[in-house]
């Protein structure tokens, strides 16, 4: 399974850390979080450019062993 790349807010849950396995939110799949860093992002939200930090997280889903 190839890695997933999921944007979150700047301050997202700080005990969201490398190695933990955790499921976001229900009817998600439990993922491992191979690495979490800060970013900024430029965009473009109607007529203005902004700039602002976000946290990504490097996911990968976790495999049900039966599966």
């Amino acid at each position: 399974m190839e890695e997933i790349v999921w944007i979150r807010p700047a301050d997202y849950d700080p005990d969201v850390i490398a190695g933990l396995v955790f499921q976001p939110e229900p009817g998600l799949p439990a993922f491992e979080v191979m690495d979490r860093c800060r970013v900024v992002m430029m965009f473009k939200a109607g007529s203005a450019w902004e700039i602002r930090p976000f946290t990504q997280l490097t996911l990968k889903i976790v495999e049900d062993p039966a599966g």
